[in-house]
């Protein structure tokens, strides 16, 4: 396996990374962020406490989010014979 990183097109990284970021956003915030904090018995008070280090971990969660599609970014041209957008979806679901 050759990892090209001069194949990666940093612009598909970066609006895949926006993409993962803003679906986990409403994934976990606006759909099951309630039965989340119930869920794991957090009050009021806890809740207020985490959002102090929201900014951070928000941070943290994109850069996550880039280091998880320029991996996919070099695993496809790797794993497919012919790349294609098809292609990288099926690699991206069974990553």
């Amino acid at each position: 396996m050759i990892l090209d990183f001069s194949q990666v097109n940093i612009w598909a990284v970066i609006v895949s990374a926006i993409a993962a970021f803003m679906v986990g956003g409403i994934w976990y915030a606006a759909i099951f962020g309630k039965a989340w904090v119930r869920l794991h018995g957090f009050d009021e008070g806890q809740v207020k406490e985490m959002e102090k280090t929201q900014a951070r971990t928000f941070g943290l969660f994109f850069v996550c989010d880039l280091v998880t599609a320029t991996v996919v970014s070099l695993l496809i041209p790797n794993l497919l014979a012919e790349p294609s957008s098809l292609g990288g979806v099926g690699v991206a679901m069974l990553l």
